[in-house]
């Protein structure tokens, strides 16, 4: 009897349980939420833990037009791949006046992926496409795609107030904001993995004085951007009509932090631009950080990445704020390219176009970015990777220079946007004496703590041996033959090899023969070394230029260096 009363119980709670559904979006009307597989009657009628897919006949871009915006009230997944044909829904916003934000997500846990979602609001503040609202908001977004989002203040296309973000393989682009954050606010805690942001504008203009910040992303929280690219991007301020002592402000054209913590991992800064504009008399204008800017207590850290073509110089900081670079190649048209406050610049194992202001740079002498690069500068393309990125060429400098890898820990700090929130967040860290040292501080890192080691480039490839400076290595067509130029040593008990005022000296205990190549393996020169016990002195050959490799072949030992010409 108690068995079957326990069987009795076992199926009535059973067939109380609630258990997820997956449901199927099979119009693309809109209509009100009171039409069956309608996504708004879905989307009313979802219950924790369900799911929504898309199954619309039709052509392959099947457009669903929203009259008004969404919200999402429970946590819920939304698969935009449309299975009737393969391809992502694109969810519209179909209005033109007093249109409010797209969608708006509150206090659940929400993943979207395969979608496409079109703003095209003209009257929000915060948000113009998506808006993550509350401390408890947990968004995903995977291979979604965010354009048109128009907002008068912060967050042209998606706004974070304290939520927690994850963007992977996505696409934010063609957004507004009147302030900050044309593509991008962040208030919370953001990563940003393998996506784009480009083409988005932070715009301010006005009689009394404007301040445009992060045309690209603007962030107050915790950010972390890895293996992305922020292109094209602008943050641009000016008057609109006659004002007597206005000034116009413009930072970050890719990025801008202010009082938040921004890390950066393999990731291309290129073509982006701040820019102020007076159009009458009486007006200042003051701009800085195409590419970067840090502002109060922003606190910004570089790791293998790439700044490359940023207008109105590539790097800002404000009184009290850091940026920290690591493995990194600045390059710009700009001599000056670091604005204001240099002392607030620190890192090791950089290259630049300039003078940097830390003296752990690899290359201090200002050099033209063809020099750099190789030949021809270097453009934004499809390298191989998931985002497009600089190539570096052959002849650079770039190449073999740095270290092969970047490394990292995570450390736990206090995000200074007003309140007593703390982000984990990637900080680089630099190897001395068999030490892995913290580069704030030069301090080294607690034992218990481990050490992350980046050792693919943006495209998720291997970094090469000789290491090379940034988030991109040389195209993909050259990186079979670069890899065979490997650096084993420079001295051993037979051979040392060294280079003084533009000649190769060579110290050897036996005969042998001497060889030079470029990167990529070309020779340039064959000599045998027909002395033992002394020194020979070679001239480098006129045509040697960017990196030689001097490979030795003596007593049966093979040593090899690198060197930059």
């Amino acid at each position: 009897m108690r068995n079957f009363l326990n069987s009795l119980l076992f199926v009535l709670i059973g067939s109380l349980a609630v258990f997820p559904k997956y449901m199927m979006v099979t119009t693309s009307e809109w209509g009100s939420d009171t039409i069956p597989g309608s996504l708004s009657y879905l989307l009313k009628n979802a219950e924790k833990g369900d799911s929504i897919g898309m199954n619309i006949p039709g052509s392959d871009s099947i457009r669903i037009d929203v009259i008004g915006h969404l919200s999402i009230t429970n946590d819920i997944a939304i698969c935009g791949k449309n299975r009737a044909t393969e391809k992502p829904i694109i969810i519209n916003q179909n209005c033109f006046t007093d249109c409010g934000r797209l969608l708006t997500i509150k206090g659940v846990e929400v993943h979207i992926s395969n979608a496409i979602f079109w703003g095209s609001g003209n009257n929000v503040n915060n948000g113009g496409v998506i808006a993550v609202n509350g401390a408890s908001t947990k968004l995903t977004l995977d291979s979604v795609e965010i354009s048109g989002g128009f907002s008068q203040n912060v967050g042209g296309g998606l706004f974070n107030d304290s939520g927690t973000v994850i963007l992977n393989k996505c696409l934010v682009w063609l957004n507004f904001a009147g302030r900050m954050g044309g593509g991008i606010c962040n208030g919370g805690s953001m990563t940003i993995v393998n996506s784009v942001i480009a083409r988005n504008r932070a715009s301010s203009t006005s009689n009394f004085g404007g301040i445009a910040l992060g045309g690209g992303i603007y962030n107050e929280g915790g950010l972390v951007v890895i293996g992305s690219t922020i292109t094209s991007n602008v943050s641009e301020a000016w008057n609109s009509s006659f004002s007597v002592d206005v000034m116009e402000y413009a930072y970050g054209g890719g990025l801008y932090a202010l009082k938040g913590i921004t890390s950066l991992i393999n990731t291309t800064l290129y073509k982006d631009t701040s820019k102020a504009t007076c159009t009458y008399n009486y007006c200042s204008a003051v701009d800085g950080g195409g590419a970067l800017g840090a502002g109060e207590y922003g606190l910004i850290f570089l790791t293998n990445c790439t700044l490359n073509d940023n207008r109105r110089s590539s790097v800002y900081t404000d009184y009290f704020s850091n940026i920290y670079f690591l493995n990194t190649l600045v390059s710009s048209y700009n001599k000056t390219d670091f604005t204001n406050n240099p002392k607030y610049y620190k890192g090791k194992n950089n290259m630049a176009s300039f003078v940097l202001p830390d003296d752990s740079a690899v290359f201090g002498a200002e050099l033209p970015i063809s020099k750099i690069y190789g030949k021809d500068t270097a453009k934004l393309a499809d390298n191989g990777g998931l985002t497009p990125t600089v190539a570096l060429k052959n002849t650079g400098l770039a190449v073999a220079a740095g270290t092969r890898s970047g490394y990292f820990y995570f450390d736990t700090l206090l995000n200074h946007s007003g309140s007593n929130n703390s982000v984990s967040i990637p900080i680089p860290v630099y190897l001395k004496d068999h030490v892995w040292l913290d580069i704030r501080t030069n301090s080294p890192v607690p034992p218990d703590v481990p050490v992350t080691e980046i050792s693919t480039d943006q495209r998720g490839e291997i970094r090469g041996d000789p290491p090379c400076i940034g988030a991109f290595e040389l195209t993909a067509q050259d990186e079979g033959v670069r890899r065979n130029t490997r650096v084993v040593h420079e001295k051993s008990s037979f051979v040392f090899i060294s280079l003084v005022n533009k000649k190769l000296v060579v110290k050897t205990k036996a005969s042998g023969v001497v060889e030079l190549f470029t990167c990529t393996g070309q020779r340039l020169l064959l000599k045998s070394l027909i002395i033992a016990d002394g020194t020979e002195i070679i001239p480098l050959p006129k045509k040697a230029h960017g990196v030689v490799v001097c490979k030795i072949t003596c007593h049966e030992s093979i040593i090899t260096k690198s060197f930059i010409w």
